[in-house]
């Protein structure tokens, strides 16, 4: 669990740096953590809780994971702010898609 973690924050770390290059590597990482704290998750739930329960904490796992994806979503302005630190460019850190 602590790797997952470790992946997804060094991944944030990496867009922080708000190069486009770095993009992959920082997509690849956050990703690569959060699956594989879902993949932990799920083989705990597989031999701790019991077999007729399974189905009830897969979900609840799940909706606690798409809550938090709905409000990270909603965090965007602030982590564009946080990254680009207020300035905006022409291919990097934009307000939106017209002008």
């Amino acid at each position: 669990l602590a790797a997952g973690i470790a992946m997804s924050v060094f991944g944030m770390l990496l867009t922080r740096i708000g190069v486009g290059v770095a993009a992959w590597a920082s997509a690849f990482f956050a990703f690569s953590g959060q699956g594989f704290n879902y993949a932990v998750s799920a083989k705990y739930i597989d031999r701790f809780v019991p077999r007729e329960h399974n189905l009830a904490a897969y979900s609840f796992w799940m909706f606690a994971g798409s809550a938090g994806a709905i409000a990270g979503s909603t965090m965007v302005d602030v982590l564009r702010d946080w990254i680009c630190h207020g300035e905006r460019y022409p291919h990097l850190c934009m307000a939106g898609h017209h002008r």
